[in-house]
């Protein structure tokens, strides 16, 4: 047995989750939004739509990218993006340990 769960960050709608924390880490290591969109399986389009929203509920800008030229353009998190996405990883560790031993407090023994 084991337990599952979800955490958000919300305000009157879902500014970040797992989900949008992993797309922005994979933007982040990858400097690329179609890369990080491969690697989770989800098209461009969905990824450019996922980031407008958390850009509009977080209000600040997240994604910046770059046309072309001799590296090819890319895209990258904006300092605000990076603390976002820092933050939520810590504490996304806190709630897991958080959880995690409250489930085997009271469910070891099944």
């Amino acid at each position: 047995m084991r337990v599952k769960y979800k955490v958000w960050l919300v305000d009157e709608e879902v500014i970040l989750g797992d989900g949008g924390y992993r797309l922005l880490s994979l933007i982040d290591k990858n400097g690329s939004i179609r890369q990080a969109t491969a690697e989770m399986d989800i098209s461009y389009r969905q990824a450019w739509g996922r980031i407008r929203k958390m850009e509009k509920r977080y209000k600040k800008p997240l994604v910046e990218t770059h046309t072309g030229g001799q590296s090819g353009g890319g895209a990258s998190l904006t300092p605000e993006a990076k603390e976002l996405v820092k933050r939520y990883r810590l504490f996304r560790a806190e709630v897991d340990k958080a959880i995690n031993d409250s489930f085997q407090k009271y469910f070891s023994d099944l």
